[in-house]
């Protein structure tokens, strides 16, 4: 279908680039998508104490895609390795993991020691108004996607002024600017 339309838009130059390699078209012009942050509602009475502790942040569904398990890795081999003060908190649909027909979340809370557990929080998906908080707060935000074809979560937590960590093969190294806004890894690799 998109072979035969007269022009085509494209989120991010990196989506451009996949569309032009896939599909040799290159008459494809670059739209950012337009975010839209609400007004932040003060947090329930119960996020208060999550809000108030050193945390990293994750944003997205719990998928392979969107990086997750990098993410838990990641935070296992940091608390392995240096003082442990500081949680993980992870906001997230949960979803099945096709190929083991398991819940991701279940999945990945197999990779965190028994010892490790508590520090890691975990969180449905909730109001934009509500999750602009969590950003705020945030030590640092995390989004380790394997393919990400914009990248909102980015875009919301540096308009809430946390700083953003992330992979380095997605679109969301053009919202950082190669590095001016943020800070990247190598996509894939939870040591790096």
């Amino acid at each position: 279908a998109i072979k035969c339309v007269d022009f085509v838009y494209a989120i991010s130059q990196f989506m451009k680039d996949t569309i032009v390699k896939r599909l040799h078209r290159t008459d494809i012009q670059v739209v950012y998508n337009m975010i839209d942050i609400p007004e932040i509602n003060a947090p329930d009475i119960d996020l208060q104490p999550i809000l108030q502790t050193k945390y990293v942040l994750f944003v997205g569904r719990l998928e392979e895609l969107k990086g997750i398990d990098l993410f838990v890795r990641a935070a296992v081999l940091y608390l392995e390795n240096h003082v442990r003060d500081i949680n993980f908190v992870i906001i997230g649909q949960d979803v099945v993991n096709h190929r083991s027909e398991r819940m991701a979340k279940d999945e990945l809370k197999e990779l965190i020691p028994k010892e490790l557990q508590q520090y890691f929080i975990w969180k449905t998906p909730m109001p934009q108004e509500y999750l602009m908080n969590f950003y705020q707060y945030a030590h640092v935000s995390v989004f380790p996607s394997r393919f990400e074809g914009f990248g909102n979560v980015c875009v919301e937590a540096m308009k809430m002024g946390s700083p953003v960590i992330v992979s380095n093969n997605t679109a969301m190294i053009e919202i950082i600017d190669s590095g001016k806004y943020g800070i990247s890894f190598t996509n894939g690799d939870y040591n790096d």
